[in-house]
C-alpha cells in the first residue's frame, strides 16, 4: 500500500541525531513508501540538509523528492557556537545563513541567493519538488517577491509558503491561483478557513505532536483532516524520529487508508 501522503521532516536532524541515525531512519522511510522529504538550509542549525544530501547522493537509485525553503536564517547564540565547536564545523556560519541580531527572517536578493546557493550546492534541480517561503513576517508576500523568486529559481521548482498570514494567502492565490503548496500546522489548520479550502496541496505538521499531547489517535486525526480537507490533495509531514516511532506513524496511517477502502 503506497504511504506516499507522509511526508518525513527534518526540522530536528542534527540536533540529537548522528549521520548514522539519520540515515538508518531515512533509509526506513524510503523502504515503506515514504519519497518526499522536507528541509530547510537552517535546520539542525544548518546540518540537516546536509544529512539528507548526503542521504540521497549514497542512494541515487532511491526517488527522493525534497521540499525546502527560503527566508529563515540561523540565530547565532552561544548554544549555537557550542554545537559548532563539538561539531568542528563552522561552515554554516561562513554561508551567510546566519544572523546575530533578533529578526531571524529576511528576503532581501542576497539572502535569496544564498539560500539558492545552498539548495543547489545540496540538491540536483531533479530532487527539488518546490521552495517555501519559510514562515514570512506578515506582509513579506508581495507580487514582486514572488515574480523575483520565480525569476532566481528559473521556474525550475514551484513556489509555495509555510505559515503564511490571510493576505499573504491571498497574495500567492493571487499570483498562482490553485498551484501552490502551503505548509501549515495541525492546530493552525483547525483555525484557518483559507487553510482548510486550499484547493492546491497542503502539507500539515504537527499531527504526532498532537496526538501525544491530546491523547487523539492518528487514525482519528487523518479522519478529521480528510474530512475536513475533501477530495483536496492533502500530505501529513512528520518531523524525524526513531525508527520504532515511524513504524508506528505508517502502520497507522496504513490502518487508516485500509479503513476507508
Amino acid at each position: 500500500m503506497s504511504v506516499d501522503r507522509l511526508i518525513f521532516g527534518t526540522a530536528s536532524v542534527g540536533s540529537r541525531s548522528s549521520y548514522t541515525e539519520f540515515s538508518k531512519t531515512a533509509s526506513l522511510a524510503c523502504s515503506l513508501g515514504i519519497s518526499l522529504f522536507d528541509t530547510a538550509p537552517i535546520y539542525g542549525r544548518g546540518l540537516s540538509q546536509k544529512y539528507l544530501a548526503k542521504f540521497i547522493k549514497k542512494n541515487p537509485s532511491l526517488d527522493i523528492n525534497v521540499i525546502t525553503k527560503v527566508g529563515r536564517l540561523i540565530k547565532v547564540d552561544f548554544k549555537t557556537l557550542m554545537i559548532y565547536f563539538i561539531r568542528l564545523d563552522f561552515s554554516p556560519i561562513f554561508s551567510g545563513m546566519v544572523t546575530l541580531n533578533s529578526s531571524a527572517f529576511c528576503l532581501s536578493d542576497t539572502c535569496i541567493s544564498r539560500a539558492k546557493y545552498q539548495i543547489y550546492k545540496s540538491f540536483n534541480s531533479s530532487n527539488i519538488l518546490t521552495v517555501l517561503v519559510h514562515s514570512p513576517d506578515k506582509g513579506s508576500i508581495t507580487p514582486e517577491l514572488l515574480s523575483k523568486l520565480d525569476t532566481i529559481f528559473k521556474s525550475n521548482v514551484s513556489i509555495g509558503c509555510s505559515d503564511p498570514s490571510e493576505d499573504d494567502y491571498q497574495q500567492l492565490q493571487d499570483c498562482y491561483k490553485n498551484d501552490f503548496i502551503v505548509q501549515v500546522g495541525y492546530e493552525e489548520f483547525l483555525k484557518r478557513v483559507d487553510y482548510q479550502s486550499h484547493a492546491g496541496h497542503l502539507v500539515i505538521n504537527g499531527i504526532f505532536r498532537f496526538n501525544q499531547d491530546n491523547g487523539v489517535s492518528l487514525i482519528d486525526l487523518f479522519d478529521n483532516i480528510d474530512k475536513i480537507r475533501g477530495d483536496r490533495k492533502t500530505s501529513f509531514s512528520f518531523g524525524f524520529y526513531s525508527c520504532e516511532v515511524l513504524t508506528h506513524i505508517v502502520e497507522s496511517y496504513k490502518d487508516y487508508a485500509s479503513s476507508r477502502q
